[in-house]
């Protein structure tokens, strides 16, 4: 299952419309109906899908629980319960895209744990950020992974990319909207490598912390960029298709790295234009589509994935990064809330002087209560949910 269509935030208060969007499947009947009707199930299969949609329900409970109750208490166990608070949402995101044949029980008779394991460096320096590189997260048995991580991975997907979509249409009227301009593939996050995941590679790979990081002498390894299309319909009812990448200025080594991931099949060559300023660049595909002309754009060219967090606002990865923004959310807050949670020793040290590392995870909690939801009501509805502007 992949999001493909798109929404507005109607209000300016993100998580509040998130929350309240995420009470529609608190509705076991309503849930359970829309699995039903989705896999086709039959009348012996209905019970199943009861049971499920039974424990969706718990799963938000419990998440909108240990996310009220995070941002009352202090940065002292805060990462801890909006680790639970994820995990809550990762599994009720497991139980949406199930059909009828997935439960907390069966789960757990597989990934009764959480597949994480935390790996712990030099932690004897309170000052700097060196710690965020020796604190780090590892796959327990990537060979075979299991535990709740590993089976929200299996459903997980990565989200479309949006952007401003301007149609010009024959008769001269004229629409703009904001779009999906690039869609995902429909299948599974790859695994991740054998090498732990440290705290600052999640920190990296999260939008919210794209400029945040050089003011700790970090980069972020995402590459910003803004997608526009423009699509002109001719009086034969043909369309002339533009689709623009601008890449905006940044570190010439991400936007180099990430230009490499930029594929296109051959014939498309001559619809292709690059132009190449300083350290960021413009990617044009210009297509015509009829019954004479070229095939529809959809395809033919593969573009990095990455995240929207606005139709004017994509962040791009490179291919190295394999977690999705909620991957990287929960990963992070698996690291800092294991820690405070196993080394309060060493993490109450880092709060009483208000060190690099405790400001990071101050900000990693801030925008998880903001993200979180929101991601969440955008997979179970399918849905790009972006504020309005």
């Amino acid at each position: 299952m992949i999001i493909q269509n798109t929404g507005v935030i109607a209000s300016a208060d993100v998580a509040q419309f998130a929350w309240s969007g995420l009470r529609r499947y608190s509705n076991v009947r309503g849930v359970k109906s829309k699995i039903v009707a989705r896999f086709g199930l039959s009348k012996g299969q209905e019970r199943n899908a009861e049971k499920q949609s039974e424990q969706l329900s718990f799963c938000l409970q419990q998440a909108r629980e240990f996310f009220a109750a995070a941002q009352t208490a202090t940065l002292a166990t805060r990462p801890l319960q909006l680790y639970y608070g994820c995990m809550s949402l990762a599994l009720a995101e497991l139980l949406w895209k199930g059909d009828g044949t997935s439960s907390l029980d069966m789960l757990r008779q597989k990934h009764a744990h959480h597949g994480l394991e935390l790996k712990i460096g030099s932690i004897r320096q309170i000052d700097g950020v060196q710690i965020t590189h020796e604190l780090a997260t590892k796959i327990n048995n990537p060979s075979d992974p299991r535990g709740t991580f590993a089976a929200w991975m299996s459903v997980a997907r990565n989200g479309p990319l949006l952007g401003k979509q301007t149609f010009h249409a024959k008769d001269g009227s004229t629409q703009i909207g904001n779009n999906i301009i690039y869609s995902p593939d429909d299948r599974p996050l790859p695994h991740l490598a054998l090498a732990a995941t440290s705290f600052i590679e999640c920190l990296r790979a999260i939008p919210a912390f794209y400029f945040t990081l050089h003011n700790f002498g970090e980069r972020s390894d995402l590459v910003r960029c803004t997608l526009t299309r423009t699509i002109r319909e001719d009086m034969s009812g043909n369309f002339d298709i533009l689709e623009t990448t601008v890449i905006h200025p940044g570190s010439e080594s991400k936007v180099e790295e990430v230009a490499s991931d930029f594929l296109f099949k051959p014939f498309m060559f001559e619809k292709i234009s690059i132009q190449e300023i300083s350290t960021n660049f413009i990617l044009r595909l210009n297509t015509r589509v009829g019954d004479d002309f070229d095939p529809p754009a959809t395809g033919v060219l593969h573009i990095p994935e990455g995240v929207s967090v606005s139709a004017t606002e994509t962040y791009l990865r490179p291919a190295r990064i394999k977690l999705s923004e909620f991957g990287s959310y929960y990963l992070a807050l698996y690291t800092s809330g294991m820690f405070c949670r196993y080394y309060p020793d060493v993490w109450m040290k880092h709060l009483s002087t208000h060190s690099e590392f405790s400001l990071l995870v101050e900000q990693l909690c801030s925008e998880a209560i903001l993200r979180l939801p929101i991601l969440t009501l955008s997979e179970l509805d399918q849905c790009a949910y972006f504020p309005i502007g």
